[in-house]
């Protein structure tokens, strides 16, 4: 069994007894991009729990390495709260490499989400110019 293939039906296991301590330690210790691969095929329940689970910087992490496609996804099961933290976690390029590639409204939902200098720091890394960023004042 690959190691990956291993760490996956370990933490299915442990979210189903409810480990949470347990699992938080063996996340902890996953690199990012192996949490990533694992997001996908989980239910929607246990990667809902395994990213809850997750340190607020994995959490960004892994989700930085998510398929464009999958972020989507992923932000749609989030609350707004847990999209605000995600969000917050990324670095600057990834968050603004991120919002390029979704739809107008989605983007503009999301940004009202970020606290005033994410906001203008995604903003200016968007090329939105300076004088329509008081439109995303919140």
């Amino acid at each position: 069994m690959k190691e990956q293939d291993r760490v996956k039906t370990e933490i299915e296991e442990l979210l189903s007894v409810r480990e949470w301590a347990k699992t938080r330690e063996l996340l902890s210790d996953t690199p990012a991009p192996d949490i990533a691969d694992l997001l996908p095929d989980m239910d929607k329940t246990d990667r809902m729990l395994l990213f809850s689970l997750l340190p607020r910087q994995l959490a960004g992490e892994a989700f930085s390495y998510l398929e464009s496609r999958r972020k989507d996804d992923l932000l749609k099961e989030l609350t707004d709260e847990e999209t605000r933290r995600l969000l917050a976690e990324l670095s600057p390029d990834d968050r603004a490499e991120f919002f390029e590639e979704l739809p107008g409204l989605a983007t503009q939902r999301l940004l009202n989400l970020l606290n005033p200098r994410d906001r203008r720091q995604t903003l200016q890394l968007l090329g939105f110019p300076r004088e329509s960023w008081k439109a995303y004042d919140a």
